[in-house]
């Protein structure tokens, strides 16, 4: 067998292990056969540093940056308004109606209608 790309008609990619079409009873196939070499291993993976793509983990940084924790001072103020801002939604869905309406008219109510009935509120 010649060199590869020795025959300007033929590949310049490697064609070894593999033979040109029988001759004489398959003649009219032209299926190529592969030829297979018991003694070959394949391919093998480094055994350096156990799986190939454990090596590729970054290590953490160095001296990580954490948040500052946020003191309780700083926290009371709002969650104290976030409380009293809960507490008048919930007045408005769940009681806004009837003798104890802050608002004349029905226009609370229809606003918060779906939610009255979306948090278990009787409204009818």
């Amino acid at each position: 067998m010649t060199e590869a790309g020795g025959i300007p008609a033929r590949s310049r990619h490697c064609m070894s292990g593999y033979l040109p079409a029988p001759q004489g009873r398959d003649r009219a196939s032209q299926t190529r056969h592969v030829v297979t070499h018991s003694n070959e291993q394949g391919r093998e993976f480094p055994r350096t540093g156990g799986p190939a793509m454990a090596q590729t983990i970054a290590p953490p940084a160095a001296g990580a940056v954490t948040p500052a924790p946020i003191p309780l001072k700083a926290i009371a103020p709002w969650a104290l308004f976030v409380g009293v801002l809960m507490l008048v939604l919930l007045y408005f869905i769940g009681a806004e109606q009837g003798a104890t309406s802050l608002l004349s008219g029905t226009e609370v109510h229809e606003w918060v209608h779906d939610g009255r009935h979306l948090l278990g509120f009787p409204c009818h």
